[in-house]
This record gives structure tokens, C-alpha cells and sequence, in this order.
């Protein structure tokens, strides 16, 4: 599953820190640092099970990804060109 499928969702998530996670997620998702470390996950784990959702700040966040928006964006691009 995505990411963003599990923000629909409303999954908890926890993923390495790659920058493409860090785009898709936003600040929802529990990232580890050093993902070789079984320390960190274990870690991670025990923290997004404590961590609090809140739906309607995902809600709002996912709003970028809808299709009425993205096909705005391409509107508003190929206007520009």
C-alpha cells in the first residue's frame, strides 16, 4: 500500500526517510532514520502505536492529491506554455 492510499485510509504509517516518502506523507508517517537499525524500528513501532491521527488534518493534506486539483495544475501548466 502507498502511502497516500494508507492516509486515505487512515493507516498509521512508519517508513524509512527517504525525501520521496517525506513528499507523499507529509509530516503523517513515522520516519526512521537509519533504516538498517532494528533499534530504530523497534522504536518507530512503539511510537506510531502512541501517536494520535488527526483525520481532518489528513483530510485537508490529501486534498492535494485530488483529481479536480491535479487536473488544474496541468490546465493551469498548459496555459503557461
Amino acid at each position: 500500500m502507498t502511502i497516500v492510499e494508507a492516509l486515505i485510509q487512515k493507516k498509521k504509517i512508519i517508513c524509512s526517510n527517504l525525501s520521496v516518502f517525506k513528499e507523499s506523507g507529509g509530516k503523517f508517517p513515522y520516519f526512521i532514520k537509519n533504516k538498517s537499525s532494528k533499534k530504530n524500528w523497534a522504536l518507530g513501532i512503539s511510537r506510531i502505536n502512541r501517536k494520535k491521527i488527526s483525520h481532518k488534518k489528513i483530510n485537508t493534506f490529501l486534498k492535494r492529491f485530488d483529481s479536480h486539483n491535479i487536473s488544474n495544475q496541468y490546465l493551469s501548466l498548459f496555459e503557461k506554455l
